[in-house]
This record gives structure tokens, sequence and C-alpha cells, in this order.
């Protein structure tokens, strides 16, 4: 593995080694000396450091002096490590092999890990691939859905004017039931004033005809009577001729007078049966009338029933369009 940095004392390490080996300390060298770690630019300015020896100042005092010494020892200390260094060189040098093997391991397994990792990117161009491939599908489906969206508003809209529509012929049936009721409420008090006075007429003409009948009656009483006169007339005409033919006069005149009174009779008797099939006429007109308006509204209220029968078959369409609706746009993608 790499390591964390370098400084000057690891630098300095790498160069007596190189030194001690017969090699040129160049950049390049002290850097894999180093395990290929540490800038070059780094290694390069401590180096220069390294071969270039810092002069030291004049002393002037005793702690210059002081500290001369003491920097002078601790070069003879520094260069006794380091000739300890060197003669522990060789075990850092089997160390550096063993070293270098885990590295060659480890890059060994740096580059299994490329190779893992180039096939890890041919899985992501894949995965990048289907993801493209489902966002241009997502995307069909977004349009899908705005269409359905839109059919689902479009029968929204097809079904707010249905229900208007269903409303306007609801009231207009409700409109049409008032009218009937009204009509039949005219037509039943129609028919009742018609019956009542129907009832009257008859009633009348029963009355006019009992009347005449009675009047017929008295009058045949009265025809019997007179033949029983004129039989008895002629019984006596015998004996008296004179007397029978003025009785004959009479009871011809008489006859002649009933028979124009019983003829004005049957006329009127006539006259009332002429009445009452006329005022038939008029009830059987008026019945073949209220039956036409009953089939009239009988056919209005099957275009009406029709027309909602119409209108429930376009509501369950539109129903079973919008359950169709739901399951698509629960469907996932």
């Amino acid at each position: 593995m790499a390591r964390g940095g370098i400084n000057k004392a690891v630098v300095r390490i790498a160069r007596d080694a190189l030194l001690a080996r017969g090699v040129h300390p160049s950049i390049d060298a002290v850097r894999v000396e180093l395990g290929n770690t540490g800038s070059k630019s780094t290694i390069q300015r401590y180096l220069k450091e390294l071969v270039t020896p810092v002069a030291p100042p004049a002393p002037t005092t005793l702690s210059a002096e002081l500290a001369h010494y003491v920097e002078s020892v601790a070069e003879r200390v520094t260069e006794e490590a380091r000739l300890q260094v060197a003669e522990e060189q060789s075990q850092v040098d089997e160390a550096w092999r063993r070293h270098e093997q885990t590295q060659a391991q480890q890059r060994e397994l740096i580059h299994s890990l490329h190779e893992q990792g180039r096939l890890r990117d041919g899985q992501l161009d894949d995965y990048h691939r289907r993801e493209a491939a489902l966002q241009k599908q997502l995307g069909l489906q977004h349009a899908a859905c705005d269409q359905l969206n839109q059919q689902h508003s479009d029968l929204q809209q097809s079904l707010n004017q249905h229900a208007a529509t269903i409303i306007s012929l609801q009231e207009r049936n409700d409109q049409l039931k008032t009218q009937l009721e009204h009509f039949r409420q005219q037509q039943r008090s129609q028919r009742d004033q018609d019956l009542d006075r129907h009832d009257q007429q008859v009633q009348h003409l029963k009355l006019e005809k009992q009347s005449l009948q009675n009047t017929l009656l008295q009058k045949q009483e009265e025809l019997v009577g007179l033949y029983r006169d004129q039989e008895r007339l002629m019984a006596e005409r015998r004996l008296e001729t004179k007397q029978a033919h003025t009785d004959r006069q009479q009871f011809r005149h008489a006859q002649s007078q009933w028979e124009q009174e019983a003829e004005t009779y049957r006329q009127q008797l006539s006259q009332c049966e002429e009445n009452q099939n006329r005022w038939q006429a008029e009830q059987a007109q008026q019945r073949l009338e209220l039956t036409e308006q009953r089939s009239r509204l009988r056919s209005a209220l099957q275009r009406q029933r029709s027309d909602a029968h119409a209108l429930r078959k376009e509501q369950r369409r539109a129903h079973e369009l919008q359950e169709l609706l739901a399951k698509k746009i629960s469907t996932p993608a």
C-alpha cells in the first residue's frame, strides 16, 4: 500500500541506501526506493537540501559556540546513526524485497480489482442503457397517461353533458307527468261532467219517453174507447142514422186529431232518439280523441324511456371506460 507521506529523514535514508549500493541517488531512483511514493518536486527539494551543505555562521558568543558544538555533536551522532543504518540496510533491503513481493501481490489484486471495475463499468453502462430504455418507456407511459387523462376529461365532459341531458329529460318528464296528471284531472272532471250531463239528459229523455208512452197509452185507451163508441154508435146507427152520421163525423175528426197528436208525439220521440244518438256519437268522438291523446302521451313516454335507456347505456359505457382508465393508471410500468 502507498505511504501517507515523506519527509527529509526518509529521503536521506533512501539516498544513503542507494549510495551504499553504489547507485546514483537520482529523483526517480529515490522515489522507487521509497516505494513510488512522494512527489518528484518534494524529493528534489529534500535531495537539494541534503547535497547543499549549510555553512554555519561564525560563532561570536559562548552560546553560539555551544550551539555550534552541539550541532557538530549532532552531526557526529547522525553520522554514526547513518553508519548503523547502513549496517541495517541489508535487513531493510530484505524487508523491502518482501515489501515488493507484497506490492506485486497488491498490484495483482489491484489489476483484478481493475478488471472487476471494468466489468462493473460494463454492467453500469448496461444499467444506464436499461435506465435510458426505462426512461423512454416511462415517457411513453406518461404520454399514454396524458392521453388517457384527456380521454377521461372528454368522457367526464360527455358525462356532464349526459347528466345535464338527463336532468333536462327528468324535468321534461316531470312536466309531462304534471301535464298528464292535469290532463287526466281535466278529462276526469270533463268525463264526470259529461256523464252527469248525459245522465241528466238520459233521465230527461226517459221522463219524456215515459210521458210520451203514458200519453200514447192514454191515447190508445182513448182510441179503444172510441172504437167501442164507434161500435156502439154503429149499433145505434140503425136506430138513428142521422145521429150516427153525425157521430161518425165527430169520430173521424177526433181520430184525425188523435192521429195528428200521435204523429207529433212520434216526431218528438224520434227527435229524442236522434238527440240521444247524436249525444252518443259525441261521446264516441270524445272517447276517440281521448284515446288519441293517450296514444300520443304513450308515444312521448316511450320516447322518453328510450332516451333514458340510451343515456343509461352511455353511463354504463362511461363507467366501464373509467374503470379501464383506473386499471391502466394503477398498473405498474
